[in-house]
């Protein structure tokens, strides 16, 4: 048996790189500072949160496999991990805890499918269809990557924004748990 857990997150300005930096400038416009320290906040409560269920589980870590959405199938993962360590990534700080104790990061999405979405945003092109489609083939991808790659006895843990349903696309012999749904801001 093949088991998921699925942590709906919401990314920070770190894990957005570039684009975070523009998307922080328009929210600090719109909603001012004290509501992106707010926001800052409630997000560092939320990895709080999820860094103790992971403590709390069972998991043997030799048997584990860590997806994270926006890490490609295609770049060298350790300069990822180290480049995020660096920038002081909750996200990435918690999955280097993982790795430490065996836990084998996977490259998740398909590169061009994230540039599509990075030109999207970049662009401010926030068409609802095709924003929903986009994310559609994102997902699709995901899920046959983690369905590829996690093997039976293995247990998976994706982090994934909120606003993603990559569950809609997992065969039906994995155990799935969706923990944390969130609503996105």
């Amino acid at each position: 048996m093949r088991k998921l857990y699925i942590f709906h997150v919401i990314h920070t300005d770190i894990e957005l790189g570039n684009l975070g930096q523009l998307i922080k400038k328009e929210f600090l416009k719109q909603k001012g500072l004290a509501e992106w320290k707010r926001r800052k906040s409630a997000i560092n409560h939320l990895w709080d949160r999820i860094e103790k269920e992971i403590e709390g589980m069972q998991i043997d870590y030799k048997k584990l496999r860590i997806y994270q959405d926006s890490l490609s199938t295609e770049i060298d993962i350790d300069i990822m991990v180290k480049e995020m360590l660096e920038k002081g990534s909750r996200n990435y700080i918690l999955i280097n805890k993982m790795i430490i104790r065996g836990a084998r990061l996977m490259g998740t999405e398909n590169s061009a499918l994230l540039l599509e979405e990075y030109n999207r945003l970049h662009n401010n092109n926030s068409h609802f269809s095709s924003a929903k489609e986009q994310l559609g083939r994102r997902d699709r991808f995901i899920a046959q990557r983690i369905e590829i790659t996690l093997l039976d006895g293995e247990v998976g843990l994706i982090f994934i924004g909120a606003d993603h349903n990559v569950a809609k696309f997992l065969p039906s012999d994995m155990q799935i748990t969706n923990l944390y749904h969130l609503e996105s801001n």
